[in-house]
Parts: structure tokens; sequence; C-alpha cells
């Protein structure tokens, strides 16, 4: 039960499965095989560490968890420590690259990559922030500290230490903490019968379980991707982009996005090489050109000098790059693009006839991203290949673009129909504008209940969409819930504060919402007051 209710903690916000997921469940498994008779056992440590190692490369720990727990470790002795060491060492050379996956987890720290994450941000590898720290992490950090404390078992300090560090050094290692904080309070409550056997404990143990039990199900629930299931999430790969270089026989050096990397080796290598994948086994001048290349037009320009790439494969994730492409579109020609990638061919012999038949020349890529849409375009043109990706991709990129258009010329009903296919579909992506602009339509028709549900939706699904934020805010204001209107007015403010728009008329706003929203809690405490002070007087003073 504890075990199961670790891994659903861990796993609330990755339902997708993943191999990732896996390695907690290997991770939860190391450590009770370690803190138990290994008597017959170590043939299960020995298969859980060879299932780890071809799953993913946390399988180190499985390595590294026996010293750390070595005083918990059943009649332990050097010699049972050494035994249990080279079980899960063996386990972890059973790998089908055999000692490959050693030299890629340490070649960050000892190689020449080792100041990478100085210069270009990975996310996994990057510090935890300040609020990670001040939320539910915190709390384990000074439960179990005052436990350990209170409990003077000091035994546990290296293995407490060990994950407290990482975790705070690495925000992957983040879950594992989870896993091993809790795992360390289960080792000394279990080791203090005094704490373990009194009711306190026995209430605070039961509601411990019942909050992460509750907290884990809330996430289910919140959690945008809960309805695709388990499985590969194919529509956050470029699938069909691969498709299409399949079927046009596009092949060259790419520029890829960073997350493509693997994806593009699978399926393309070697008659395509993407420019970086995510085993970021690179010469460190390289990485920085390449980090400097996303942000930088003439790291960007030394880069194309010195690489040569012929294809550029790319997310909607760096704006930058999109731009310098559409400053040299004599170069580079945008020949497809659907909900999670873009294709760009250089302008040669080469690609002469796929540029000639795919060529978007009206559609501008920052069109596409919804970044340009003050831009002057020819429309008739720019619905004619609209309408051309819609008929070979389908994607929903090109559906809410259509949808817009059709808006903005007042054919309302057509586009309310767009909408509501979109939203219908499988994947994820788009769904947050498709479900704001439906939330307009019914505003302009004044029908409010539905017009909130269709931004709440937005939301759901986009929790940094703002213009949402924004239009529910409006609604509560006008509704005279300035509480509520405060709230979405407040999480409008900060997603502009991080874009660095806000303006001095939202300032005001906010303001005025913010006391007017003070004034409403103020009266409603009033009332709640004066409610009580009534019942009390008839009911419980009565009875004195």
């Amino acid at each position: 039960m504890i075990f199961f209710l670790l891994s659903l903690f861990t796993l609330r916000e990755r339902l997708l499965f993943r191999p990732h997921n896996l390695s907690y469940l290997f991770f939860a498994i190391n450590l009770y095989l370690l803190v138990n008779d290994l008597k017959g056992r170590l043939l299960f440590l020995f298969l859980n560490q060879i299932f780890w190692v071809n799953t993913h490369n946390s399988f180190i720990l499985g390595i590294i968890n026996p010293f750390l727990l070595y005083p918990f470790i059943p009649n332990r002795s050097y010699k049972s420590l050494l035994l249990v060491f080279a079980t899960s060492t063996l386990g972890s050379l059973f790998s089908i690259h055999f000692l490959k996956p050693f030299i890629e987890i340490f070649n960050p720290f000892l190689g020449e990559t080792k100041e990478l994450f100085k210069i270009l941000p990975i996310h996994e590898w990057q510090t935890i922030d300040l609020n990670l720290i001040l939320s539910f992490y915190g709390l384990l950090v000074i439960f179990s500290i005052l436990l350990i404390l209170k409990t003077r078992f000091y035994k546990i300090i290296p293995f407490f230490a060990f994950y407290l560090f990482i975790s705070i050094k690495f925000v992957r290692f983040i879950d594992y903490f989870a896993l091993s904080a809790f795992f360390t309070m289960i080792i000394l409550l279990n080791n203090n019968s005094e704490i373990e056997e009194s009711l306190k404990f026995v209430i605070l143990k039961y509601a411990l379980f019942f909050v992460i039990f509750l907290w884990c199900i809330i996430s289910y629930f919140n959690n945008p991707l809960i309805p695709y299931g388990l499985g590969m999430a194919d529509f956050f790969y470029p699938q069909n982009a691969i498709d299409f270089m399949k079927k046009n026989k596009i092949k060259g050096n790419i520029y890829n996005s960073y997350p493509f990397g693997g994806y593009i080796i699978y399926n393309l290598f070697p008659d395509s090489k993407p420019i970086i994948d995510g085993r970021l086994c690179y010469p460190l001048d390289f990485i920085k050109l390449y980090s400097d290349s996303l942000e930088d037009p003439y790291a960007f320009k030394n880069l194309l000098i010195k690489y040569k790439p012929e294809i550029f494969l790319l997310d909607y994730n760096h704006p930058n790059i999109i731009i310098f492409l559409d400053i040299m579109r004599d170069r580079y020609k945008l020949v497809y693009f659907d909900d999670n990638s873009m294709i760009f061919l250089e302008k040669s012999n080469k690609f002469e006839d796929i540029i000639r038949n795919h060529e978007y020349k009206h559609i501008s890529p920052q069109y596409v991203m919804g970044i340009d849409i003050e831009k002057k375009h020819d429309m008739e043109r720019v619905i004619e290949e609209i309408q051309r990706n819609i008929k070979e991709t389908n994607s929903v990129r090109s559906n809410i673009m259509f949808g817009n258009i059709q808006l903005n010329m007042g054919r309302k009903d057509k586009a309310k129909e767009i909408f509501k296919q979109v939203i219908k579909r499988e994947s994820p992506i788009g769904k947050a504008e498709a479900y704001n602009n439906l939330g307009i339509l019914y505003l302009e028709n004044n029908d409010i209940s539905n017009a909130i549900k269709m931004f709440k939706k937005a939301i759901f699904f986009n929790q940094d969409f703002d213009i949402a934020y924004y239009n529910l805010a409006l609604i509560y204001r006008e509704r005279n819930d300035f509480v509520s209107s405060f709230y979405h007015l407040f999480r409008y403010l900060i997603i502009q504060k991080s874009k660095g728009e806000v303006k001095d008329d939202l300032k005001t706003e906010f303001i005025e919402v913010f006391k007017q929203a003070i004034k409403s809690v103020i009266k409603y405490t009033g009332l709640m007051l004066a409610i009580f002070g009534i019942l009390y007087i008839l009911f419980i003073k009565k009875r004195g």
C-alpha cells in the first residue's frame, strides 16, 4: 500500500507512459529489497537491475543505494555489502549496449560537456526553483529533518542527504527525492515503536495517506493529457513531418529542435542527420554555438556557414529561429507544417521539385504560429494554402486559422462549427484557442454560462493561456464577483509579466479590482459574523 501511494504521488504529473515512469517502480523495488532479508532475493535484485538499465539511465541509483543503505541491510557485513554491490553492478552490465549506459551517464560530469548546463538550459538538469522548495517538496525536507532529530536515528542521514542534494542540484531527481523522503520516514518510524504505536501517529499516518491520495486524484482530473491514456504521445513528436520527408525522399543535414533529435535518428539515420540530439555528447564549442543560434542572429549565421544544414525541422518553441528563416526566405522555403513541426528546405536543385510542389508562398511561418496576425496578407491566397494544408495534414493549426478567418469575415456559425470540430480531435494541441474562441462566440450571444465553461476549458488545456483568464475576469467583474475577477486578473497579470507585456492601464485595472475584492471579502466576513452571532444568541446562549 505504501509503495502504491508513493508511486502514485510521483507519477501524478506523468500519466503518459514513458520509460522514465518505470524507473520509479524499479527504484521502489530496489529500496524494498535492500532493507529486507536478501536471502533468496539476490536474484530479484539482479533481475530488477537488468530491467532498470535497459529502461532508464537512473539505474545507477541501484548501484549507489547499497552504500547509502548499508546500515539497514539485514545481517550486514562488508561481505554482504560487496555481494549486493556486485549483484547490482553485474545486473547493470546486462544491457544491449554493455558499458555504453555508464559512459553516457558520467560523460556530462567527466567529459568535455561537463559545463554544458551553464550554456544550454536543459529542463531536467536545471536546479529547482524557489516555488518548488516552498511547496510540498519543502514540507518533505522539514518533516524528514525533524523526524531524524526526534528519533536520533542518524544512520539514515547519508541516504536522505544524498537525495536531498541531487534533487536540489538537478530537478530531474525531484521525484526520486519524494520517494526517498517517504522511505526515510518509514524507516525512522519503524525503528521507533513509541511514535509508531501512538494514537497521534496513527491518525497522522492515515491523514497523510489520504492527502497524498486525494492530491493524486485531483491532479489526475486536472491533467489535460488524461483523455489520451497511456502509450506513446505521438502528437508531441514530428511523426507526420518524418512521413512527409520519407514520401518525398528528402535527405540531408538537418537543423532540428533539440527534442526531435532522437526521433530523427531512429527514423531517418543515416540518410539524414540531426544537428543535435538528447545525448548531448558533443564538444563544448558546438553546444555553445547551437545554444546561441537559438537567440542570436550572428551565431545562427555562423552555424549555417560552418555546418551547412539543408533542412530545418523545427517545433514552435523557438520563434527567433522562425524569424531568422523568414528573413532568409530567398534561401529557405516553408514546404510543410502541422500541429507540432515545420519543414524548411534550402533552395537548390536538390529540392527544386519538392519546393515547386509544396512551398507555402503566402502563409508566413509567423502567421502559422499566430504571432503576426496583424500583418497584411493576401487573404484569398492564404485561404487557398490553409485549405491545402487541411487537405494534406488536417492540422489543428490550419483549422484554427481557417476558423479565425471565418470569424473575422462575420461567418460566426461556420467558425463555431470549425471550433467544435477541433475540440473533438484527439490531440490536445490547439484546443485552448478553440475553446476560448467558442467562449467569445457564446459571450456575444449572451450565453454567459456556456462562455464561462469554454474559457475554463481553455485554461484546463493550457494553464498559461492568458486571454482566457482575462475573459473570465471581465465576466466575473460584470457579475460583481470581484473575488473571482481578481483571481483571474491576477493570473493574467502574472503571465503578461513573464512576457514583459504589462501595460499601465492593466495595472490600474488590477488595483481597482483588488480594492473591490477586499470590500467584498470584508462584506462577506461581516455577514458571516452577523449570522454566527444571531445563531449563538438564539441557540447556544439561550440554552445556557
